[in-house]
């Protein structure tokens, strides 16, 4: 693989590269000076050329990245991280796969075959939901709740004119025997089995700019 073709948030940058570099945040993350200044902080030693990190003062994943349009005046854009940069950023935690309960799910091919009985692996999905009328759009399947939250974050930032939609992840739980087949091709892949190996389980609204945080934030789980 050449550098070209290197996803570019794995790239490392010049040490010190960013210290001296001017820094912007996304206007679509909605933050005040206060927090515009502590996340400039933040970044102002990041390694590479996008990295993905999370601040105190803001409940959701962003991400660093840094722009050369000018080739002498480089600079560093705080934006909403996606869900593909979350993910390489915490491969390591997914190594083994998703996490599988002690739970089981039961499945069933067709009406005369053998009930399966799995253990059960789970999975999320981001959603954004439209407020006015039916419908909204879905992410595929993730491993890690992070990826499908930074999905439905950024997704409904470029959606929200007018406050026309809102934002959540579903927690699916899934056959673990088929949790691989369901992140590949997703949970229509099981409509013609007759019981399905994929249920839909919990549904947790995602923080979007200028909702009040209850609670505290809710704890992120892969």
């Amino acid at each position: 693989m050449t550098e070209d073709t290197v996803p570019r948030w794995p790239r490392p940058d010049e040490p010190g590269n960013s210290a001296n570099c001017q820094v912007e945040v996304d206007p679509a993350l909605c933050v005040d000076e206060e927090t515009a200044r502590s996340l400039g902080e933040r970044v102002k030693h990041v390694e590479r050329e996008i990295t993905v990190f999370v601040a105190s003062g803001y409940p959701a994943t962003l991400a660093a990245e840094i722009l050369r349009e000018e080739k002498d005046n480089p600079r560093v854009l705080i934006r909403p991280a996606t869900a593909e940069e979350v993910l390489a950023r915490y491969a390591g935690a997914l190594a083994g796969g998703p996490r599988v309960l002690s739970r089981r799910i039961e499945w069933q091919e067709h009406s005369a075959g053998e009930m399966v009985s799995d253990p059960v692996a789970v999975l999320w999905m981001g959603e954004v939901v439209f407020n006015r009328g039916p419908g909204g759009i879905s992410s595929p399947l993730y491993a890690l709740e992070a990826a499908a939250e930074a999905w439905a974050f950024g997704s409904a930032l470029r959606l929200r004119a007018m406050d026309l939609c809102s934002a959540q992840v579903v927690c699916w739980h899934c056959a673990a025997s088929l949790a691989a087949q369901a992140l590949e091709k997703g949970d229509d892949e099981f409509d013609r089995l007759h019981v399905s190996p994929i249920r839909s389980h919990e549904i947790l609204p995602v923080w979007l700019p200028g909702m009040i945080l209850e609670n505290g934030l809710r704890e992120k789980v892969g």
